[in-house]
């Protein structure tokens, strides 16, 4: 009780800091995007006084400003400056040039943020036909691109494809002499994101080997990189329940193994505390669970993370579930009160990120035995989603699985009633977007089809069970 008592106090104060501010924070939000972007056109200015608007010192400095054009959302600016630095690049040395393929894959990628996916193909298909066989698969550049149009299948759920490129980066990253790691595991990764949109566990638990031995194979056992991807593989043994071995993962993991210059960055260590008590939770370990939630909120708290428009709001809801399921509704409000103050000022991004982090709650607390904290915590993640704007990200995917565990849940409790409408929304939902037989479709198409032979509505369960087939046909 007084654990509960002090941290509801520290983030009493810090929600007073927090509404003294929220008048001026989106404000100051724009102020500082500003700031970067008159800082880049500055930069560009002075570029070309000291060594000329034709010169290769200005590459860089183009690159910035459309950089910082595209943090701003304008657009149309941010390719004109990207193509002129590509121009400029081709213009200073010469056709077919390192730089010039390294400013085509940016531009790439900017179309990919922005979803214009066609053009980011095509733009992604310039840098593997024209400068691929010149300077090597292994380029970072190249490698990018392979990553980047995998990606862009992925969005369009065409897996199958996209696995293709992924274990193609993953090949190549194994066989060079210098691997580009973070690219090697961007792409295992991604087959991962596919098997968690098809709910495959098995697809799941079977990537994260390979992302632990192929880390291995690359850098060895006590890299970051091999430290970051036990951090993740154990997020991913605590998604399909099997935490003691999620546990076993990370106690594997040394106290300044994740920086390469010693010392655990703070946000990798909070997450790390923020793994564990999950995973307490998951093990019954109660008092272990309530000090990493206590601990992770009270670091950003006391490291000022308000100010850096981090402000743990994950972590504060963690903490006030953990408090509800232990019976301290009182504590549990006032900690939920406080996030809810600072997530009416967050981004469509960041509020997509804590419908996220209930959805994994709640799954935590239905294995647990708490249907009733899984309900609110599925519930108050799809209230934000529906806040969130309707990013490709949002509409694909996590506003599908939000709703299709609400519906497991009760499905799981005998309340199809409750159940089919739900599991309707969630296939209704993926169809707009990908069409009937879209691998994503399978969970609540299976679903749909065993409450309809419960219920009696043959015709309609040989129908959903016809389009079911046809599904499981296309995954990876």
């Amino acid at each position: 009780m007084l654990a509960r008592a002090r941290v509801v106090a520290v983030l009493t104060l810090a929600a007073l800091s927090f509404v003294a501010k929220a008048q001026t924070i989106e404000d100051g939000v724009r102020l500082a995007y500003a700031n970067i972007l008159t800082r880049a056109q500055d930069s560009v200015a002075k570029t070309g006084e000291r060594y000329g608007q034709e010169s290769g010192e200005m590459i860089p400095a183009l690159e910035s400003l459309g950089n910082a054009f595209a943090l701003l959302k304008r657009n149309e600016e941010a390719e004109n400056t990207y193509r002129r630095a590509i121009k400029l690049a081709g213009t200073v040395y010469g056709p077919d040039n390192a730089v010039a393929m390294n400013e085509t894959e940016r531009l790439a990628t900017f179309y990919s943020r922005a979803g214009k996916l066609d053009q980011a193909e095509a733009t992604y298909d310039i840098v593997l036909k024209d400068y691929a066989a010149r300077y090597g698969e292994s380029e970072q550049s190249v490698v990018r691109s392979l990553n980047g149009i995998g990606r862009i299948h992925l969005w369009r759920h065409d897996f199958k494809t996209a696995k293709r490129y992924f274990d193609r980066v993953a090949a190549i990253v194994g066989k060079a002499p210098m691997p580009d790691v973070d690219e090697g595991l961007s792409a295992l990764w991604s087959i991962e994101t596919m098997y968690r949109l098809e709910r495959d566990e098995k697809g799941i638990l079977q990537i994260n080997e390979r992302v632990l031995e192929s880390v291995a194979r690359w850098q060895g056992g006590l890299s970051r990189w091999a430290c970051q991807a036990r951090l993740e593989a154990a997020g991913s043994y605590e998604y399909v329940g099997r935490y003691a071995e999620a546990e076993k993962l990370i106690d594997l993991i040394p106290p300044d193994c994740m920086d390469p210059w010693g010392g655990m960055p703070v946000l990798e260590g909070r997450r790390r505390t923020l793994r564990l008590a999950d995973i307490a939770v998951g093990l019954g370990e109660s008092n272990k669970a309530e000090h990493g939630y206590y601990a992770t909120v009270i670091s950003y708290q006391v490291a000022g993370a308000l100010d850096l428009l981090e402000p743990g709001i994950d972590a504060q809801i963690s903490l006030a579930a953990f408090y509800r399921a232990k019976g301290g509704d009182d504590a549990a409000t006032k900690i939920e009160q406080q996030a809810a103050v600072q997530e009416r000022h967050l981004g469509a991004d960041w509020i997509s990120t804590l419908a996220y982090r209930r959805d994994e709650l709640g799954r935590l607390y239905f294995r647990r035995g708490k249907p009733a904290l899984a309900e609110s915590l599925f519930t108050a993640a799809l209230a934000s989603l529906e806040k969130a704007g309707a990013s490709p990200d949002v509409k694909n995917n996590i506003y599908p699985q939000v709703v299709g565990d609400l519906a497991d849940l009760y499905a799981n409790s005998g309340d199809y009633a409750k159940a089919e409408p739900l599991y309707r929304q969630e296939l209704e939902s993926i169809v707009r977007s990908f069409g009937p037989d879209d691998i994503q479709a399978e969970h609540a198409t299976a679903s749909l089809a065993s409450i309809c032979e419960k219920s009696g509505r043959k015709e309609e369960a040989g129908r959903l069970n016809d389009s079911l087939a046809r599904i499981r046909e296309r995954r990876i």
